[in-house]
């Protein structure tokens, strides 16, 4: 791959999917979920535990589709 390919795929990589509007309504709406449904947020199970390990497993399944095919 050339270069310009290298730079041109980090810059897509690096465009954001999601406006902040839309951020901040998805973390409003599971903030207030957690908060009525007396959640954690943190520790084994917390919110914010099981959100970052569903991201990380996500992109990393996109990745290895992505390299494996």
């Amino acid at each position: 791959m050339e270069d310009k390919d290298k730079d041109k795929d980090k810059d897509e990589a690096a465009a954001p999917v999601a406006d902040n509007e839309m951020v901040d309504e998805v973390v409003e709406r599971l903030l207030d979920n957690a908060d009525a449904s007396g959640a954690a947020l943190l520790g084994e199970g917390g919110l914010l535990t099981e959100i970052t390990k569903a991201v990380l497993e996500r992109a990393l399944e996109a990745e290895m589709s992505e390299h494996l095919g």
